[in-house]
């Protein structure tokens, strides 16, 4: 893989995460699904390449900015999935309730 190459897959991963990010603000969840997926394919895509290139130290810069602004994204996705796992959570147990519940009282 190239240098060129290389960055070109953090950057992929970077936009990636940013599209995760803006999805999960707008609890658009199908599409944090779908950008999680082309997330992954670009990780791979870095984890499958042979030897690493010999980079220039701009090229070592960006790519720790890129992963820098991925680990804050992927923080703010994290607490706004947690969120929602809160609030299905709440939901699911109260209609589990509401089950049992019905279930007791209901006429034999």
């Amino acid at each position: 893989m190239t240098p060129q190459a290389l960055l070109s897959c953090y950057e992929s991963v970077a936009l990636a995460a940013g599209t995760m990010l803006d999805a999960a603000r707008a609890s658009e969840w199908d599409q944090l699904v779908a950008a999680e997926r082309k997330c992954a394919e670009s990780i791979a895509r870095l984890r499958g390449g042979t030897h690493p290139p010999a980079l220039s130290a701009e090229a070592v810069r960006r790519i720790g900015t890129i992963i820098q602004t991925v680990l804050t994204h992927e923080a703010e996705i994290h607490r706004l999935t947690q969120q929602r796992v809160a609030v299905l959570e709440h939901f699911l147990g109260g209609a589990a309730t509401e089950k049992r519940v019905a279930r007791a009282y209901r006429p034999s």
